[in-house]
């Protein structure tokens, strides 16, 4: 069962669990395989709360996190309003829905009376998403980042790419080489201290990116 991936992601099998659920994630990390959290409802306040707790329950066990911002999102930046976005609810869709509570003998009284919410959707895109990737890229067991839509978009990339790996974070003092190492480093030969080829090989991505 191990494979590249379980080597780079730093788990003995791949066993892989998407889940809003913090237990779900925990219990599988802790159990050598990869929980990713679903964060896109999250702000950055929340997520940390939530990964303060994966944080203290998984020990030294990887985790990842999971969010869903669109390349092509409508108005991306600028956004929708809260009316905009009510208005483009057909009320079939509503009477839909009322159905099927109904069906199932929930009240539907009131369903409708809070609308949409002021900053609906922006998780879905760079102003939302970013502080809770950022929230998540400061724990040094998240080594996976998920966007559930497709291709990440840059900012998430570029905040990924950046993450320092713990052989940037604290690398051992090294006497001054006598000669150049580059050769040594890039034939993966011995003469390449220790501690430099571990740099150079973990450096390269500290967290990856899964396009889903």
């Amino acid at each position: 069962m191990k494979s590249r991936l379980c080597e780079r992601l730093g788990i003995p099998f791949p066993l892989f669990a998407f889940s809003h659920c913090r237990d779900v994630v925990a219990a599988v990390s802790k159990a050598g395989g990869f929980g990713v959290l679903g964060v896109v409802g999250h702000t950055a306040e929340s997520v940390a709360i939530e990964l303060d707790w994966l944080d203290a329950q998984v020990g030294d066990a990887p985790y990842g996190v999971d969010l869903i911002v669109p390349n092509n999102i409508d108005a991306k930046e600028g956004g929708l309003t809260a009316e905009q976005i009510e208005a483009r609810i057909p009320p079939e869709h509503k009477a839909h829905v009322e159905r099927i509570l109904t069906a199932h003998g929930i009240d539907t009284s009131g369903l409708w009376a809070q609308g949409v919410q002021a900053g609906f959707g922006d998780n879905m895109r760079e102003t939302g998403a970013a502080g809770v990737l950022q929230e998540a890229l400061r724990r040094p067991n998240m080594r996976m980042v998920v966007n559930a839509l497709g291709v990440p978009p840059p900012f998430i990339r570029r905040s990924a790419a950046a993450k320092p790996a713990a052989a940037e974070i604290a690398v051992p003092a090294w006497p001054p080489p006598k000669a150049s190492y580059g050769l040594s480093a890039r034939s993966r030969k011995g003469a390449s201290p220790p501690c430099l080829r571990i740099v150079s090989s973990r450096a390269r991505r500290p967290v990856t990116i899964l396009c889903a």
